[in-house]
């Protein structure tokens, strides 16, 4: 090979060397999504008066409630019966059971993936039991309530309805704990409820929250006892 040769082939390697891309060191740091969280929300009202069990369930998943987007499964069952699926569009989705009977005092939601084993879920809340109240009522002296069955636990609560003649409801809010199973109505808080005939009905509710493994469970319960017939007197 002439000098000339040589010279041109070394300009040639040269060149074609300079041209390929340089590999840069790696910057790329690895980073872990954020895990997403399941929220669940369970309800269950009880009518005593007509003997009706409703129960709903609603379920969604995302890094925050307010970004989460809702989840379906194969099946999910409460005490035994598969619950409606209800599409409430931009609401989300709900599962529903409607059923009449007698109150049990623990309830029990199933959920059914597509595959692999399902959850359940309990939650129970003792109900009001053949509740009372002093007759007449009075504003002056106030009135008693009382029940048979357990007393107020710390997350419970019970509120008493007074529906006065002109079909005007009142409210009067109790919370637990309360040692006993009565509660007592102040005069004054009667005082600015109007005299006469009227109905009064207990609403008894339980409300729970529990996290765990990237969990939010959410529950309610309430209990409608019957409706009495009171009169308030002065």
């Amino acid at each position: 090979m002439s000098r000339l040769s040589i010279k041109l082939f070394l300009i040639f390697a040269i060149g074609l060397s300079a041209c390929q891309p340089s590999t840069p060191e790696s910057n790329t740091q690895t980073t872990t999504a954020a895990p997403e969280t399941q929220f669940a929300d369970f309800y269950i009202r009880y009518l005593q008066e007509e003997g009706q069990l409703r129960a709903e369930a609603t379920f969604r998943k995302g890094k925050s409630l307010k970004e989460s987007e809702p989840m379906t499964f194969s099946s999910v069952f409460f005490e035994g019966g598969a619950m409606e699926l209800r599409d409430l569009r931009n609401r989300g989705i709900r599962y529903k059971s409607e059923r009449s009977g007698t109150y049990n005092s623990n309830f029990a939601f199933k959920i059914q993936p597509e595959s692999g084993e399902g959850e359940e879920y309990e939650l129970g809340m003792s109900p009001v039991d053949n509740f009372t109240a002093t007759v007449p009522f009075s504003k002056t002296k106030g009135a008693s309530l009382s029940w048979q069955g357990d007393a107020l636990q710390a997350d419970e609560q019970l509120v008493a309805f007074f529906v006065d003649k002109d079909n005007k409801a009142h409210l009067f809010d109790f919370k637990g704990p309360i040692a006993n199973n009565s509660i007592v109505l102040a005069a004054e808080k009667l005082a600015a409820v109007p005299s006469g005939q009227g109905k009064l009905y207990l609403v008894k509710k339980r409300a729970q929250k529990e996290e765990k493994d990237q969990k939010q469970i959410k529950s309610l319960i309430e209990f409608y006892t019957h409706t009495v017939a009171v009169e308030l007197v002065n």
